[in-house]
């Protein structure tokens, strides 16, 4: 992986069948990212109301309520998912929970992951092993609402949450708008996870999402404070998430009347 400068580059170690992102396209997401965490660092009210959102508070309730096995999808998997993506299909959520080959399947991609480096320094072998558990877990995935949160890509984030960000197609749109993928796709898998990988390793979001912290803690010690404090202590990956996807519902909500097909999340 060499560095550019801008966010780093992972073309030596990208799967068989994973095409690189173009460049541009990273360091479009990149600037948009950046220009988008700026304002909200240098805008203590907007920040406040994002801690108070809908959005945030399910996200906390996916990372903080903690699972009854780590290498299993039990029901409090399927309960903290749900908050950000449609109902899976019963027969589809069975077979999660229930033994026999898919769980099987599941656990061991569980299993293989809990060791692997996480993003932004992920190997070719854990990325090949990400995809799979993707795979894995669509059978759960709303296919009637492509334009909504993927139940199986939110259930990947409760799972492994230093590997998978949401994948929210809203996400995707607003850091970059001309990108347009259709799910579930390995080309819009790969797009994902290799914009992410750019973006945490780029030194001014990191120094963005720091920055962000530190004007959370100021919050949290005035008088009214927000609700931020789980913010401070996740790591960058649900930090940024967080972030974008609240800013990215936010730019959903002023887009023409025609884009906004059949969204899963509370927008309030």
């Amino acid at each position: 992986m060499g560095a550019t400068g801008r966010g780093t580059r992972r073309d030596a170690v990208l799967p068989r069948g994973w095409d690189p992102v173009d460049t541009a396209a990273l360091e479009a997401a990149r600037d948009r990212a950046a220009r988008g965490l700026y304002e909200l660092v240098n805008d203590p009210l907007a920040l406040r109301q994002l801690w108070a959102s809908d959005t945030t508070r399910a996200l906390e309730l996916l990372t903080g309520a903690e699972p009854d096995d780590s290498h299993h999808v039990d029901p409090s998997d399927l309960f903290a998912a749900s908050c950000l993506a449609a109902q899976p299909p019963l027969d589809a959520t069975a077979e999660v929970l229930h033994p026999g080959p898919a769980r099987t399947n599941i656990t061991r991609h569980l299993l293989r992951l809990a060791s692997a480096p996480p993003l932004p320094h992920a190997d070719a072998a854990t990325l090949n092993t990400m995809w799979d558990l993707d795979r894995a877990l669509q059978p759960l995935a709303d296919s009637t609402n492509p334009a909504g949160a993927n139940f199986a890509a939110v259930l990947c984030a409760r799972k492994r949450p230093w590997h998978f960000p949401l994948r929210h197609p809203h996400v995707r749109t607003y850091l970059n708008p001309h990108h347009r993928l259709d799910e579930p796709t390995l080309e819009a898998f790969s797009y994902d996870i290799q914009t992410f990988t750019y973006l945490l390793a780029d030194a001014t979001i990191r120094g963005l999402l720091d920055a962000t912290r530190r004007t959370t803690r100021v919050q949290l010690s005035s008088e009214n404070p927000p609700c931020g404090r789980w913010a401070l202590g996740v790591e960058n990956l649900r930090l940024l998430d967080t972030l974008l996807l609240n800013l990215a519902i936010k730019a959903h909500r002023l887009a023409p009347a025609a884009d906004h097909e059949g969204n899963h999340l509370v927008h309030r």
